[in-house]
């Protein structure tokens, strides 16, 4: 395992169309970071704030590979974090997630795409 990955647990632990959260704390990174389990099998991770109102997006909406704000209705693209509606418009930070063994191993990436 690479010094950069961090161990997010169990694939099993993380319900279809469920999230679970990473504290900054718990990661180094300035923000939360939210992984999602994605109704097509996969895993996603991005910042977890909404960009337009500080928001957690784990607790948004999830619909195949975008997540809705709950606050104002933003939506975001978890492959790329860009912005899918108003009002938000900056892109939410992506981070890399690979599942080995039945297990989520998560690499922060310090930028934002788009």
């Amino acid at each position: 395992m690479a010094g950069n990955e961090i161990h997010v647990g169990a694939a099993a632990d993380i319900a279809v169309g469920e999230a679970t959260v990473l504290p900054m704390g718990a990661t180094g990174h300035w923000d939360d970071i939210a992984v999602f389990h994605t109704e097509d099998g996969g895993f996603h991770a991005i910042d977890d704030s909404c960009t337009h109102g500080d928001i957690s997006l784990a607790e948004g909406e999830l619909e195949g590979l975008e997540i809705e704000c709950w606050l104002h209705g933003s939506r975001f693209c978890l492959t790329d974090g860009k912005p899918q509606c108003l009002p938000a418009t900056e892109p939410v930070g992506v981070h890399r997630v690979e599942v080995r063994d039945g297990e989520v191993y998560l690499t922060i990436v310090d930028r934002k795409q788009g």
